[in-house]
């Protein structure tokens, strides 16, 4: 393959991938302040259906924990399985064991809703260190893919000083 091939070929895959962590940041990004703004929503009562601790094996062992629960607006019954808006991973058995035990079936819960969507509500508006975790695990992953973007891009110069010396 001929040099002035290779950096073409590396222009569209940088500019692609740069393009991929751009989305996944605004996607990011959106999340978080999603569920920022959840905790002014308005709650009602809600009542746990369904509390376990799911083994997740993609990449080494995570956790997920399964709520359902039941809530009324407006004498429109709803049932919903999102704890928490901001995605988050629990990586250890103790932080899915911990958050299922916060809402064991049957429990009385305070369920957050959004009034323009009644349907799209959440128990967890508070940020938690698992919050944290999983903004820190972002940051992190970006950073590195930020600096692989600037190592390739520095290649390309060299790249592109040979193509049209």
């Amino acid at each position: 393959m001929d040099d002035s091939l290779k950096f073409y070929i590396s222009i569209i895959f940088c500019f692609l991938f740069t393009l991929l962590l751009c989305a996944l940041v605004v996607v990011e990004i959106k999340s978080f302040f999603k569920a920022f703004s959840a905790r002014r929503w308005p709650t009602t009562r809600g009542i746990i259906l369904r509390s376990e601790v799911i083994e997740k094996d993609c990449d080494g062992v995570n956790y997920e924990t399964k709520i359902e629960y039941k809530y009324s607006v407006a004498g429109i019954d709803i049932i919903s399985d999102v704890a928490y808006l901001h995605a988050m991973n629990l990586a250890s058995k103790s932080d899915a064991m911990n958050l299922q035990r916060r809402f064991p079936v049957g429990k009385i819960v305070s369920v957050s809703y959004n009034e323009k969507i009644p349907s799209e509500s959440v128990l967890i508006t508070s940020f938690t260190w698992l919050h944290v975790k999983s903004v820190i695990s972002f940051l992190v992953i970006s950073g590195l893919a930020l600096v692989l973007i600037i190592a390739f891009l520095s290649g390309l110069g060299e790249l592109a000083a040979r193509v049209f010396a």
